[in-house]
């Protein structure tokens, strides 16, 4: 099964496609003219939104991307530190309780 997962900001730039799409073929419909005109806009208003978009998430992706997977990575070995620190706590007891009976041999 395919599963697509979207940032909404790639949620917005999809409806902006879906609805500039309908908007252009009911100016087809309508028998307007002015469609070069409308594309042109539709092109000058999307374009740089588009490059914004693109300059924002590389920085993201080089910069922040990795700072929050280091971090990610940091607070995981973390949690394995503790758990392994608890479970070797556990095995001094066990150890303490069941070597308390018994008699050092010599």
């Amino acid at each position: 099964m395919i599963r697509l997962s979207f940032t909404l900001l790639e949620t917005i730039l999809l409806l902006w496609f879906i609805v500039y799409a309908v908007v252009l073929i009911a100016y087809e419909l309508d028998g307007n003219y002015k469609l070069k005109i409308t594309e042109a806009l539709g092109f000058l208003v999307f374009l740089p939104f588009v490059i914004a978009y693109g300059f924002i998430y590389a920085i993201y992706e080089l910069t922040i991307g990795q700072i929050v997977n280091l971090v990610k990575q940091k607070n995981k070995y973390k949690d394995l530190t503790k758990i392994q620190n608890q479970t070797i706590e556990e095995l001094r007891k066990q150890v303490a309780t069941n070597t308390q009976g018994e008699k050092p041999t010599e």
